[in-house]
Formats: C-alpha cells, sequence, structure tokens
C-alpha cells in the first residue's frame, strides 16, 4: 500500500502542483507583510504615488508589482533577493515570493548592515520578541542606540534614517574619485556591475575580511538608484569609511576608467557582475596577483555559472574571436586543469597590479561593441596580453554567478541527439565520471548532506585514479556530459534518466517508495542502501546489489573531540518544514537539548535553537563532545532499513546516540540505542551513561564502522563494478571535441 508521504513525494514532481506551491507562497508572504509592524504603508503610498485603502492591498501591489521596481515596503526592508531583473507577470512574482521566503523575508532583510544572528545573540530576548528579531530592533534596539550588525556604528536609527533616504530627505551626494598617490599595499575594490549596489552587499562581508587588506571600496552607480538602492547605499556607508558611492552618470564606462585610475592600492580587484564568494577565494586571487613583482599581471578565478558548471576559465583565442575556456563543464575539469596563461578573461571578476593597470590604455572602448563593465573589463585583460603582461587562471579560487531571468530552465532530460564520441583507443582503468547529485547548486549546497556525501564519495574514486565531478540537480544533464564513462547516480528525492552510450550506476540511498522498476531497467547496475529491501527486489526480479551508507574515516574519528564538554542532548538537522518526533520526545522528557539546523523558528522553543548551519568539518567534535547525539529517519526510509547516513557518521566519531527504530538498525550497529517513543527516551537519558556503551565499546564500534563501512571501500565496490561493465560492453575513450579544454585535462 503506498504511504500518504510517498503520494505527497510524487505529487511535487508534477509542474501544476509547483505552481501552485509557489502561488501559496506569493499568498503568504503578501499577508504576512501586511501584518507586520515593519510594514510602512505611508512610505509605500509615497513612493508609489497613489494611496491603497487598506495595508493588504498596499502588501499585494508590492510584492506583484512595487519590488520589481525597487520600491521598498518599509525602511528596514529589503529583500535578499533581488526583483529589479524580473519579467512582469503574476508567475515570475510567485517564483520570487518563494524565494524570499525561503530566506525569511519579511522577518529578515537584505540590509548589507544587518545581522540578525549577531543582535539576537547579543540580545537573547530578542528571539522571542512578537515579529522576529528584526521587529525587536525597530521596536526596542534603536531607541536604545543598539547596532543591528557589528560593522554597524551605534547609535544611528535606521528607521528613521531609512525613511528620510528614501522620502530623498538624507541622500548624500554621490563622491567624486579623489586621485592619491598609490600605496605600497593594500587592495583598491571597484565595483561597476549593472547593478552595483545589490553586487556590493553580496560580497561587502567578504570584502572587508582583515585578511582581503582592503583599503578602499568604490561602488559605482550609472544610474538613477531606487528607494531600494538608496537605502542599500546608506546601509553600505555606515558599515566601514572605506566604502565610497561613486556616481558615474551619464558614462558608467568613463566612470569605470576614472576610479581605476583613482585607486590607490597595490593591487586593484575589479567585480562587475553579482556574485557570491568567500575571503579565501579573494585571498587566493590577491595573492596570485602580488605575485607579479614588476611584470603586469592579471588573475581571474572560474567564474561558475548558476548551475554549478563552469561560465568561464579565462579566455583563448579560436581563429578571430575570443571564447570561453570550459564553459558547461563541470569544476573538476578546472581544477584539474591546474594554473595557465590566458589570452583575456571573461571580465566578471579580475584582479591585477598596478604595471597591468599602466598598460591598458584606452580599455573601455577600444573598437568593441560590448560596452559593458564586463567587456571593458575582458578588453583590459587582453590589452595585457597582448603587450606581453601575464593573464592566468587560479583554479583553487571560484565566485558563483547567481540564476538571473533570461537563463534557460534546467533540462529536464538527457539530449536525444547527443551521443558519446569514440576514438580507436582502448579504454583504460581510468575513466571519467559524473556523480548525479540531488543537492542543489549555489551556495545553498553546504547544507545539504547529500553535497558532502557526493564529495566524499568523488575523493575516494579519484585516489583510485578517476577523473571525477559532482554535478548538482541543476546540471545532471549538462551538454558535456556525453564526453562521461560512468555516471554514478545518489537516488534521492528526484530521478535521473540516464543516456544509454554511458556505464549508468544507481545507488539508491533514499525515498526508495520514489523507485519504479522501469527506472531499475533504466541502469546497468543498481545498489541501495539497505539490506532487506536489496533482497526483497532481487527476490521480485531486479538484481540490487546491498550497499550500505557510509563514512569519512579520514574526518570521523574518535580523537576529535573529548566526550562529555559538548552539549548535554544534541540534535542536528533541518526541520524539513514539519514535527519530527525524535525532537519532540526529547523537549517532553525535559533533557537539555540543543538543536542545530534551519526551519525550526515557531516549531521549537527559541531558546533551543543555537544556529542554522555548522560546517562539516565541525561535525566529529561536535558529535564526539555531545553526552548524547539524537537521529531519526523519514518513516518510509526506516520501514525499509534505509539507514541514515549520520548513524555511520556518528558512530565513527565515537558518539553515543540514540535513533528512532529502523530495520535492520541494530543489525549493523548493534552498539546503537533506539527510542520509539518519549518515554524509552526519557528511560535512556535518565540512565545515562549506564545506558549507553564503555568507551571501549564506542572506540572497538568506530574503528570497525570505519574500516567496513568507509567511502574508501564503497568505492572501489563501485570502481570494480564499472571496469567490469566497461570492458564487458567494449566502450572506447571519448575524443575530446571543440570545447577549448586545457590539453592534457580531464
Amino acid at each position: 500500500m503506498i504511504s500518504t508521504t510517498t503520494v505527497k513525494r510524487r505529487a511535487l514532481g508534477h509542474r501544476w502542483v509547483r505552481d501552485a506551491r509557489a502561488l501559496r507562497e506569493l499568498l503568504r508572504l503578501v499577508w504576512d507583510l501586511s501584518r507586520t509592524s515593519l510594514f510602512d504603508p505611508e512610505l509605500y503610498d509615497e513612493q508609489r504615488g497613489r494611496h491603497f485603502l487598506t495595508r493588504l492591498g498596499a502588501a499585494w501591489h508590492y510584492v506583484v508589482i512595487g519590488s520589481r521596481q525597487g520600491l521598498v515596503p518599509g525602511p528596514l526592508l529589503v529583500p535578499p533577493v533581488p526583483a529589479t531583473s524580473r519579467p512582469v507577470g503574476l508567475g515570475p512574482a510567485a517564483s520570487w515570493a518563494s524565494a524570499v521566503r525561503l530566506q525569511r523575508f519579511p522577518s529578515a532583510t537584505g540590509l548589507p548592515v544587518a545581522d540578525l544572528t549577531w543582535y539576537a545573540d547579543a540580545h537573547p530576548e530578542a528571539r522571542v520578541f512578537r515579529g522576529g528579531v528584526l521587529a525587536h530592533y525597530a521596536a526596542v534596539g534603536r531607541h536604545s542606540g543598539f547596532p543591528l550588525g557589528p560593522m554597524q556604528q551605534g547609535g544611528t536609527d535606521l528607521v528613521e534614517l531609512g525613511r528620510r533616504v528614501v522620502r530623498g530627505e538624507d541622500e548624500p551626494a554621490a563622491q567624486a574619485p579623489t586621485h592619491r598617490a598609490p600605496a605600497a599595499s593594500g587592495v583598491s575594490v571597484v565595483i561597476a556591475s549593472s547593478d552595483p549596489i545589490d553586487t556590493a552587499r553580496r560580497v561587502i562581508d567578504v570584502l572587508l575580511d582583515p585578511s582581503c587588506d582592503v583599503v578602499e571600496i568604490a561602488v559605482i552607480t550609472p544610474g538613477v538608484p531606487t528607494p531600494e538602492g538608496r537605502l542599500c547605499a546608506s546601509s553600505l556607508r555606515l558599515m566601514s569609511p572605506v566604502i565610497a558611492i561613486w556616481d558615474a552618470q551619464p558614462d558608467a564606462l568613463a566612470g569605470l576608467e576614472v576610479a581605476l585610475d583613482a585607486s590607490a592600492g597595490a593591487v586593484i580587484l575589479l567585480m562587475t557582475r553579482r556574485m557570491s564568494t568567500t575571503p579565501e577565494d579573494v585571498r587566493l586571487l590577491l595573492d596570485a596577483a602580488r605575485a607579479g613583482q614588476s611584470q603586469a599581471r592579471v588573475v581571474t578565478p572560474v567564474v561558475l555559472a548558476y548551475d554549478d558548471t563552469v561560465h568561464a576559465a579565462g579566455m583563448v583565442v579560436d581563429g578571430d574571436a575570443l571564447t570561453p575556456l570550459l564553459r558547461g563543464y563541470p569544476l573538476a575539469d578546472a581544477e584539474r586543469m591546474g594554473e595557465r596563461s590566458l589570452d583575456a578573461v571573461s571580465g566578471e571578476i579580475l584582479v591585477m597590479n598596478r604595471e597591468a593597470l599602466s598598460v591598458a590604455v584606452g580599455f573601455a572602448r577600444q573598437g568593441s561593441g560590448d560596452d559593458t563593465p564586463t567587456g571593458a573589463a575582458a578588453r583590459l585583460s587582453r590589452q595585457v596580453a597582448q603587450a606581453g603582461g601575464q593573464v592566468l587562471i587560479v583554479p583553487a579560487s571560484t565566485v558563483e554567478l547567481p540564476r538571473e531571468a533570461d537563463d534557460p530552465p534546467r533540462p529536464e532530460g538527457p539530449d536525444p541527439t547527443a551521443a558519446p564520441v569514440h576514438a580507436d583507443v582502448a579504454l583504460p582503468p581510468i575513466q571519467r565520471w559524473a556523480i548525479k547529485s540531488p543537492h542543489p547548486a549555489g551556495p545553498r549546497r553546504n547544507a545539504w548532506g547529500d553535497y558532502h556525501f557526493a564529495l566524499a564519495l568523488a575523493s575516494s574514486l579519484s585516489q583510485l585514479g578517476h577523473q571525477v565531478a559532482v554535478d548538482p540537480l541543476d546540471s545532471w544533464y549538462r551538454p558535456t556530459a556525453v564526453e562521461d564513462h560512468v555516471t554514478l547516480t545518489l537516488r534521492g528525492l528526484s530521478r535521473y534518466r540516464p543516456s544509454p552510450g554511458q556505464v549508468n550506476l544507481s545507488w539508491i540511498i533514499s525515498h526508495p517508495e520514489l523507485v519504479h522498476d522501469d527506472e531499475l531497467d533504466d541502469f546497468d547496475a543498481v545498489f541501495a542502501a539497505s539490506l532487506s529491501w536489496s533482497r526483497r527486489r532481487t527476490a521480485a526480479g531486479h538484481p540490487i546489489e546491498p550497499l550500505l551508507q557510509c563514512t569519512d574515516a579520514q574526518l570521523f574519528t574518535p580523537d576529535a573531540g573529548e566526550p562529555g564538554t559538548g552539549y548535554p542532548l544534541l540534535f542536528i538537522g533541518n526541520s524539513r518544514s514539519a514535527r519530527r518526533p525524535i525532537v519532540d520526545a526529547a523537549i517532553s522528557t525535559g533533557h537539555d537539548l540543543t538543536v542545530i539546523g534551519g526551519g525550526w523558528a515557531g516549531r521549537i522553543p527559541p531558546q533551543l535553537i543555537r544556529g542554522e548551519y555548522v560546517a562539516n568539518a565541525l561535525l566529529p567534535g561536535l558529535y564526539r563532545s555531545a553526552g548524547v547525539v539524537l537521529n531519526d529517519h523519514w518513516p518510509d526510509m526506516a520501514a525499509e532499513g534505509f539507514l541514515s547516513n549520520r548513524l555511520f557518521d556518528l558512530t565513527a566519531a565515537g558518539a553515543r546516540w540514540v535513533s528512532d527504530p529502523a530495520t535492520d538498525l541494530l543489525e549493523v550497529f548493534p552498539q546503537g540505542r533506539v527510542a520509539s517513543d518519549a518515554a524509552e527516551l526519557a528511560r535512556l537519558l535518565d540512565g545515562a551513561p549506564d545506558t549507553f556503551p564503555s568507551e571501549h565499546e564506542v572506540r572497538e564500534a568506530a574503528e570497525r564502522i570505519r574500516a567496513e563501512h568507509s567511502f574508501d571501500v564503497r568505492a572501489r565496490r563501485l570502481s570494480d563494478v564499472a571496469l567490469e561493465l566497461l570492458a564487458r560492453r567494449g566502450e572506447r575513450r571519448p575524443r575530446r571535441s571543440g570545447s577549448h579544454r586545457e590539453p592534457g585535462g580531464a
């Protein structure tokens, strides 16, 4: 019998259901906005030039129309996802509403100066304040002179300042470039994108990291700012005295040349597109630019598209044109390529030393039809290369471009006209692998366990000599996939439809209720992370090899922490927008519970929440040092014996844990502890530590799991099966074809 949960998950895959859910999010956003005290309908009326009879009517107008025009619904309410490039229509508005609600707007804000987590830590009472942390600042904090973030100057009332700025009453004139003598050190940043204010707010905290040594940031505004832009600009000015807003009207390219010429840093960082990055990625670029000594040098990172494929790894000459290197290939190919010389950069971001700037004369137009800052930056780098300077790619550094309104939709299946191209040489033991992981592309990937699972598996396969890429859901069907020999699908909520010209493996690690017989027939070999489910499906005529989940034996070790020094009772995981019975049971016991994960606000007492995300590298220490760690399963997975990956990590790290019941659990983890309800959990916790394994038993279990259930062990088995299938099918090596790949690369 199909469960209600299964029916619901299958229904969510239909487009009309997704559209209906997006419309529901739009209506919820309108309702939430109209009810929050942060909404200022009078201020919105002034921006629109008309009076709305009700708060609900004004909120509807903002969500559907005003947000796209850069209006703001309140002096603190800047959406975390820009809307000014959104197409007209209810559908795009609904998609945008879904995106901003996912980031907790309107209880959160995209104001650059705001750091709500920092504010809540400084004022714990804000966590339980009606309307949320931002509402606490508006009602209480600003009157007491509390800053809203660590970089905001104290005493500034952002509500009153925001109202004056939106009304045009307190808008400092945009500054003009001031020529200064070049400094011996330090970094000048020039931001000259089509939406420079939004670009700045996305990277400003990265640029202000002390390791970047930034001495000035020039944000070039090429047009009349919207109320939202003015609000963000005023917020940026509060963050640091090194930030300046430069007016480049009416000529953005001339303003760019002037800003670069006026920069005083020893190296200059130029950004011309909205993007996200990290201090480490920026530092790698700066170090590479400084290494040029007295030679003109321009360096660029790998620029990733919204789907995590390479947008450009620099530019190379192809005939009479410049062509992006490795466009459409996975990041792994760029990383294998290594540092190399380029003919130009693609222009979204570059770092140059002063020598490079001195040889780039008249680069802004230079006879090209691309009269944008991005095109100008590309021409600057080309001029440096032609003058004998160095133009280099730094593959260890990456930046990520967001999805734009005109980006094509994600393919739903392979291109039926594409087929692998074969050479007349025998296939060696080394293959190109593509791991199809169900995690999303972009910065959200870090919060998905599937992403870290896929990375660890890729590392183990690479140690066997294979060339391995990890494809997120958004790039499963990238055109360059025709060059891969082997695909390995980590089957979760989404189904991958493989191409028949490759060896296709499927490893079902979750949600077996979604897998039908016809899907099993699509693959050359199928594995499943359950002993009992594999046996049953094999007996029914579909051979499936059991391959349980596993752990990173190098990361998860009992030496990662000291038992009993951390949280007494710990749960790490997102709410999944639903109740999680093990958490409810723990709360009812009255024990000192700590929850780390997203989506818990409003579902559990706020004092239990200690954060929304923890880096994967910190998990072993948290697990090992905790008194007891909790684990649970989706009901269907527990019934079918699909044991949680967390159990392998917990055991390998030497943690003492309690899980909900699951088929085969105690067969794989005999030292584990199981609680089916709050009463059983209370008995275990009340009897701790005597109810849990001894330190000797914990370490013994850890060594067994690390030896028998590691990613290295799983990779070896998968590699052996793939090699056997390739040999049986007589596969040949794909030929590199017209993709401007690095010779000798992946």
